[in-house]
């Protein structure tokens, strides 16, 4: 099961095709699977972000479990772990600052494949440089607002 992330914008958001022979950041559209995820987001525009995994997975993310993400403990206990994930999270925040080009702030979500229907955890809002920060992962099933 893979850790998916997603995407909403005022404005409409270009596909990325997945590049096998350089994997790096993908943009796609929601399946007929995923359509639930409309009532995570107050934007229209709706994508799912890959990452050089092709899923989410590449990203640095929490597991929500039991009302909490017990796996915050965790977080610098391993730095090169954390590392292999930065480029990831450096080419997500050069996608979300070019969107914030044309929208006031944009809508992150993450969760595991399937649960496009569970409820939200947690709303949070961070500036877009908390994306790139070593110490920031996404958890599972909290609404970011995003902005500059």
């Amino acid at each position: 099961m893979c850790f998916l992330l997603y995407i909403a914008a005022d404005s409409s958001i270009e596909d990325i095709p997945f590049n096998t022979e350089s994997p790096g950041l993908s943009i796609t559209s929601l399946s007929d699977f995923e359509l639930p995820l409309r009532n995570v987001f107050e934007k229209s525009h709706m994508k799912c972000i890959g990452s050089s995994h092709g899923c989410g997975c590449g990203y640095r993310h929490l597991s929500y479990q039991n009302g909490a993400w017990p796996e915050e403990y965790l977080i610098g206990l391993d730095p090169e772990s954390d590392a292999e994930k930065q480029s990831d999270h450096e080419a997500l925040y050069l996608f979300v600052l070019d969107q914030l080009q044309r929208n006031d702030s944009v809508e992150l979500y993450g969760c595991w494949d399937g649960d496009f229907q569970e409820p939200l955890a947690c709303r949070e809002t961070i500036s877009a440089e908390d994306l790139i920060k070593d110490d920031f992962f996404l958890r599972e099933r909290c609404h970011y607002s995003v902005t500059r």
